[in-house]
């Protein structure tokens, strides 16, 4: 049982290693890899790969509301009420978009967590409030924290690690 976690760049460079551009770079004898965590083009972080395909299903399906976490740097900064109607919920085409918790962490910078799934889905709520995201990072993936993974690299998962992805949220 192989599992690793990747942190994507935040450049072209996704682009250009194709959709999932990870896959590629892995060495064969990983065998078939399950993503958890896509990311647009003009976003980074944390994403994980595994052979099971049963755990990346439940970690990567909202139905399974396994947390993730952001850091989201904005084009200036949002108030206490703009981080509570995050959390009420932002009204967009895809219905109803929730974060479990928002708070500030710099004047620009707030941190999300997300159990939805929704495609664009912080980006698309800023963007309702009046907001243009500039930065969005990835951090953590249920218990597992990107850390101080570069951009681009990877690396196999410890045995404790892998442990936290078991958990149960």
């Amino acid at each position: 049982m192989r599992r690793g976690r990747w942190s994507s760049p935040c450049t072209n460079l996704v682009e250009w290693y194709a959709r999932p551009p990870h896959r590629e770079l892995m060495p064969k004898s990983f065998g078939r890899l399950f993503t958890v965590g896509r990311l647009d083009a003009e976003s980074e972080g944390l994403i994980l790969l595994t052979n099971q395909g049963d755990l990346a299903q439940r970690l990567a399906h909202p139905k399974h509301k396994v947390e993730k976490e952001y850091r989201v740097k904005l084009d200036r900064p949002p108030d206490e009420a703009v981080l509570r109607q995050m959390e009420k919920g932002v009204r967009l085409k895809e219905g109803l978009a929730k974060a479990e918790k928002v708070f500030s962490s710099s004047r620009l910078e707030v941190r999300m967590i997300l159990r939805q799934g929704m495609k664009r889905q912080i980006r698309l709520m800023f963007r309702t409030l009046g907001f243009t995201v500039e930065r969005l990072k990835r951090t953590r993936i249920g218990g597992l924290e990107l850390g101080h993974l570069a951009p681009g690299a990877w690396r196999v998962l410890s045995a404790h690690e892998a442990g936290k992805l078991e958990e149960k949220p």
